[in-house]
């Protein structure tokens, strides 16, 4: 049975579609002979979480200086119309934003480069109670952001899953000892996104972004079975930290890389926007050599 979504029209202007039900299953445009030889095209991957308390203005001026820098987009905590209007906005890009109350994490990306098959969210973990622990008693459903999009440069399939894991519940790599509860969410999040990653990655290249809520030095580390590092790692999808740490002692997030691209190739650069100052966290952007044809 083919992936069937509805997608709203307001959210894809540019995208070139006609209706709001998308089937998946139909071909793609060919990628074009390229004059120059070409057997690769760079390929640039970011994340930002624009904390929901900013307002519409300073949301405005984070999404401007970052959009130029990518290709392909991820932003956490668009907590409103308006500012989901700005990115409606963006020059030379189309985005998705599903209409659930549990999802706040719309994708954006190139017109000029890509072609929308389907936008659609994704349960990752149901209403949960973690009674007295902090942001209790119960934390709402949460919901990761998939879509599916078609590279007229390279020819290639591409998924792209936008997640904000549940926070507080990892320090230093390790679940919380005083967070049991939020904690089992934290894992229980990672169990059904790996779920939604091995569904993706049987149509096309996934690239799964946004904010983990555990840096990738302290992952890589410790090395847990039930989170991220290792979770990709069985599926052979890595960081795009991996090789890529920054110098000095500053994260996308005080001190931590809780920011991450996860793929299956390895990124040739990763860096974060440290001048692009008007959240809590600062965007990360990978760069991929994706073959062509």
């Amino acid at each position: 049975m083919p992936f069937l979504t509805r997608v709203h029209p307001a959210r894809i202007a540019g995208a070139g579609l006609a209706v709001g039900l998308v089937l998946t299953g139909l071909a793609g445009p060919p990628a074009p002979a390229r004059a120059d030889g070409a057997t690769s095209a760079p390929l640039a991957v970011g994340t930002f979480n624009i904390r929901a308390g900013v307002s519409t203005a300073s949301f405005r001026s984070a999404v401007q200086a970052f959009a130029p820098r990518v290709d392909i987009g991820g932003l956490q905590e668009v907590n409103s119309r308006d500012k989901e209007a700005e990115i409606a906005a963006l020059a030379g890009m189309s985005y998705y934003r599903p209409r659930d109350r549990a999802n706040q994490c719309p994708v954006f990306w190139r017109t000029g480069r890509f072609t929308l098959v389907s936008g659609t969210s994704k349960r990752i973990s149901p209403r949960w109670f973690i009674g007295s622990e902090p942001r209790g008693p119960w934390i709402d459903e949460k919901r990761a952001t998939v879509v599916r999009l078609v590279d007229t440069t390279t020819g290639a399939q591409v998924s792209v899953i936008n997640v904000h894991l549940i926070p507080g519940a990892i320090k230093a790599g390790r679940p919380v000892p005083e967070r049991p509860k939020t904690a089992r969410l934290y894992k229980r999040e990672v169990r059904r996104l790996m779920d939604i990653v091995d569904a993706e990655a049987a149509w096309g290249q996934p690239y799964v972004l946004g904010d983990y809520n555990v840096g990738y030095v302290a992952d890589f580390k410790q090395r847990r079975k039930r989170l991220p590092f290792r979770s990709f790692r069985r599926r052979t999808m890595i960081s795009n930290w991996a090789g890529n740490v920054p110098d000095g002692k500053l994260g996308t997030h005080n001190d931590a890389l809780i920011d991450q691209v996860y793929s299956l190739g390895r990124a040739g650069a990763s860096s974060v926007q440290y001048d692009i100052t008007e959240s809590d966290h600062w965007p990360a952007v990978a760069t991929y050599d994706v073959p062509i044809g």
